[in-house]
């Protein structure tokens, strides 16, 4: 598992140039902001914790492959990038299993094997 908590350390952000998350890879962003201007594309299980921003920045990109499962109770915001969400995988707010709201601050677009 790959974790960025950025919350415990008085409001200072990550700033990532890109990140690829394989198939059965878990990313969990647990706290504060965590801000992208690369692409972030995943196939693995990417967590976003309540209070917990990932931002993705002009030029940047997030795409939750097919094998990929998006959830949480946080915010992603994709106002800054110019870009969708591309989802071809799962999306679960709150988790799988359990309820919640996932805050997508932009569009996103749903691939054919979208869930």
């Amino acid at each position: 598992m790959l974790a960025f908590d950025a919350g415990g350390c008085g409001g200072c952000t990550f700033d990532l140039a890109g990140l690829t998350a394989a198939p059965g890879t878990t990313v969990a962003f647990t706290g504060g902001t965590t801000s992208f201007r690369g692409a972030y594309l995943t196939g693995g299980n990417t967590s976003v914790s309540a209070g917990t921003t990932l931002t993705i920045r002009s030029g940047g990109s997030f795409q939750n492959a097919a094998t990929g499962s998006l959830n949480g109770t946080g915010a992603i915001d994709l106002t800054s990038s110019g870009g969708p969400l591309r989802n071809d995988g799962t999306i679960a707010p709150g988790g799988i299993g359990s309820a919640g709201t996932l805050t997508v601050l932009g569009d996103v677009n749903f691939g054919a094997t979208s869930h």
